[in-house]
């Protein structure tokens, strides 16, 4: 007796190969599944995220319609007022 080897391989005959087969659904259930709470839940928060995501781009596409001179922004060039910052220095001297 070797090990590793079945018993039919030591009979002189191969060994078969099995093909994996998966189960097939069963068709009932399937459908039934569709039909629960948690799929119409789930159902509902896909809707309510559909409509927030449409809300979002008509505000979006209602802000750029706008003219520019009703959405003044500042320009990004303008130089920002200078900071009233203390070094380390000044600080223990007071």
């Amino acid at each position: 007796m070797m090990f590793g080897k079945k018993n039919n391989e030591q009979a002189g005959g191969k060994a078969e190969k099995k093909k994996f087969q998966l189960p097939r659904p069963d068709m009932a259930k399937f459908r039934a599944g569709f039909h629960t709470r948690t799929f119409r839940v789930g159902g509902y928060s896909v809707a309510a995220a559909a409509i927030v995501l449409a809300i979002a781009i008509m505000v979006n596409l209602f802000v750029n319609a706008l003219p520019s001179s009703w959405t003044p922004l500042p320009p990004a060039s303008s130089p920002s007022p200078p900071r009233q910052s203390k070094s380390w220095a000044d600080w223990r001297r007071t």
